[in-house]
């Protein structure tokens, strides 16, 4: 019924209106069970995702504890995954990329990496055929607040890229500690991730991070197949090898 507020006359609702207002009904209904249908699948999947998650760190856990790790290291290795399911959802990209045919790898791996390795020092002015090779060979680690990355004196010829997150050096030096902090978009190990030797510090993560990891033995082949690459890529070490030292025998002299 439609109410006239001029005249205070009640009229009818003529068969049109009728099937205007029926039409708007149906459709708000059809509108609101699409929805929950949606939101339904949603909640199945993200707990389907979330149960298989569990029960694969939960097999994990088991295996653990037949080979008797210490009841402590088994804690921190189930904290770690509960972290990495609360920042990550179970998200693997681009680990899932590795099943895709290579063709179909190079430019997923560009996509995901070239941001964080074609800038830096010691890549930036190298063939894009060598980076394109590359960026195959880079690792995603992600690490939670107050675990190391790696310690000082440590030999693992690694070099590291933080995407997110801030890590802490500490550098000793006799009786004296340095210490230092990086952030999104910068790196550490260059040196060591090219040559070899021992971490200068030990960098310990301050929030959750996520890296990106060039380990020497996986992609030093590619230097032999790029000289030009080979050639620019040594020429920056040895310049960042000479200011990093005068940096520190600043920082040494300054305290």
């Amino acid at each position: 019924m439609l109410i006239s507020g001029a005249s205070d006359i009640i009229s009818p609702i003529g068969h049109e209106d009728l099937g205007l207002y029926y039409f708007l009904y149906e459709s708000g209904v059809m509108i609101t069970i699409a929805h929950c249908v949606i939101f339904a699948q949603i909640c199945f999947l993200y707990n389907f995702g979330r149960g298989w998650f569990f029960n694969q760190v939960e097999l994990l856990i088991k295996q653990l504890k037949k080979v008797y790790l210490s009841p402590t290291l088994v804690h921190q290795t189930l904290q770690y995954f509960e972290t990495l399911w609360n920042v990550l959802r179970g998200e693997i990209t681009p680990e899932l990329v590795t099943m895709a045919p290579l063709h179909l790898q190079q430019p997923i791996l560009i996509a995901f990496f070239a941001k964080h390795i074609e800038q830096h020092f010691l890549f930036a002015d190298t063939h894009i055929d060598f980076l394109r090779q590359l960026y195959l060979h880079v690792q995603r680690w992600f690490l939670i607040s107050s675990q190391t990355i790696v310690y000082q004196g440590d030999v693992d010829y690694s070099m590291y890229f933080i995407t997110s997150g801030m890590v802490q050096g500490a550098q000793l030096d006799g009786d004296r500690e340095i210490k230092f902090l990086l952030r999104k978009g910068e790196s550490f190990g260059e040196l060591n991730g090219l040559f070899g030797g021992p971490h200068r510090a030990t960098y310990t993560c301050l929030t959750s991070v996520e890296l990106l990891v060039l380990q020497r033995d996986k992609w030093e082949y590619l230097l032999e197949w790029f000289p030009a690459s080979k050639a620019q890529i040594l020429e920056m070490a040895e310049r960042f090898r000479t200011v990093a030292t005068l940096q520190l025998l600043h920082v040494l002299k300054s305290d």
